[in-house]
């Protein structure tokens, strides 16, 4: 595109170039927006290339989901249950990765969020005797969390070694 509006730009299609230079700039071309300057014309935003960002997200979350759920099948065909059966405690990693599910965490982490919230952070999934889990990622992890109650409200509702974390609600190895 941007090739094209320059030789129509040398050929004195100014119109055609323009209209080259614009269809470029949203898709993102960084030579086109440079063109688009340098005459004086308003930049129009790269709404394509966003577009196109959009649709390889939604394209990527379908996947994860379908690798959770084939992952799922695995484990059950294995003998290895729903993998989410049994109450599962979290511990805090050194570092604290946000997330938005547990895709972004990887094997043995979850992602906490509190709730109503669809942001959280990494945390370490153990068992109520502290020892690390092993699950996979879990496709409903993706989205906002609708647990009001969440896991706990005081530190009594916890296993022994463990605190409730206000902001997650949520069970967590001291």
């Amino acid at each position: 595109m941007v090739r094209l509006a320059k030789i129509q730009k040398e050929k004195g299609y100014e119109d055609a170039a323009i209209s080259w230079f614009n269809l470029a700039a949203r898709w993102g071309d960084t030579d086109a927006i440079r063109e688009l300057q340098s005459w004086g014309k308003s930049v129009p935003k790269a709404d394509l290339l966003l577009e196109q960002e959009y649709r390889d997200a939604i394209a990527k979350q379908k996947a994860a989901e379908a690798w959770g759920d084939a992952a799922y099948q695995i484990g059950k065909a294995l003998g290895g249950g729903s993998g989410g059966s049994t109450s599962s405690y979290s511990s805090t990693s050194n570092n604290e990765v946000e997330c938005t599910s547990d895709y972004n965490c990887g094997v043995g982490y979850k992602c906490v969020k509190a709730p109503l919230k669809s942001r959280g952070v990494c945390m370490k999934s153990v068992d109520e005797h502290g020892l690390q889990q092993y699950n996979l990622p879990d496709s409903n992890s993706i989205g906002p969390n609708l647990d009001l109650d969440g896991e706990c409200t005081f530190d009594t509702d916890c296993p022994i070694g463990f605190k409730c974390d206000p902001n997650y609600k949520t069970c967590i190895k001291k």
